[in-house]
């Protein structure tokens, strides 16, 4: 793994654990096997590479989407957002990089500076224009609909402690996604349930987990 990708999982890991202000760049550079001196040529600032962190998260989830939106014939919006909720939750699983990005977005530290309703509201547009694209909802419903399967998102993301990651996922989409195609193709409705794995995808919150130190 090469330098500025190794530093970036370690601050991301270390930053998932402890929180942004109980990490230092000694500890980073201790965890990634390299000296303060050359993560600071990498980075600059702590502020800096948290934002790296934040952006490279952001990069990973528009690789989601953007997948999804070059298949052929695309799919239909209940198994397209219904994949995106289970491959965010995957990425959340195993990526120190996501786990980091994420608690940085959720403890809103005042050192990083980052757009206003970033990048929350870049997935709620996603969902948003998925909708209008896909289904018969107006404007105002699929605006109220991407909040509310955003809002779901945003909390089995960042508030889960302990429990089954993939089981929360696939309870809340069956719950919320006939809403959502419910204007369109009601025999699609199960369609994001068939997508996801069964349970067994055990998910432990970082903070409370002893798999990051």
């Amino acid at each position: 793994m090469e330098t500025h990708a190794r530093i970036l999982q370690a601050a991301g890991k270390l930053i998932a654990a402890r929180g942004y202000r109980g990490v230092t760049y000694d500890n980073i550079a201790e965890a990634s096997g390299r000296g303060v001196g050359t993560v600071l040529r990498h980075f600059g600032t702590k502020a800096d590479l948290a934002r790296e962190l934040v952006f490279e998260q952001r990069r990973r989830f528009r690789s989601i989407t953007s997948r999804l939106e070059t298949q052929p014939g695309h799919q239909a919006v209940g198994s397209s957002l219904g994949e995106v909720c289970f491959k965010l939750a995957r990425q959340l699983e195993i990526d120190p990089v996501v786990q980091g990005g994420l608690h940085l977005l959720v403890e809103s530290p005042g050192e990083i500076s980052l757009p206003a309703g970033w990048p929350f509201g870049e997935w709620k547009a996603y969902i948003y224009r998925e909708l209008l694209r896909q289904t018969d909802c107006s404007p105002v419903q699929a605006r109220d609909r991407a909040s509310l399967l955003v809002a779901f998102l945003v909390g089995v993301l960042s508030s889960l402690e302990r429990g089954h990651c993939a089981d929360r996922v696939r309870n809340g989409i069956s719950y919320i996604l006939p809403n959502l195609e419910a204007q369109s193709n009601p025999s699609r409705t199960n369609a994001a349930g068939d997508l996801l794995p069964s349970a067994g995808h055990r998910y432990e919150h970082p903070v409370h987990s002893r798999a990051y130190p």
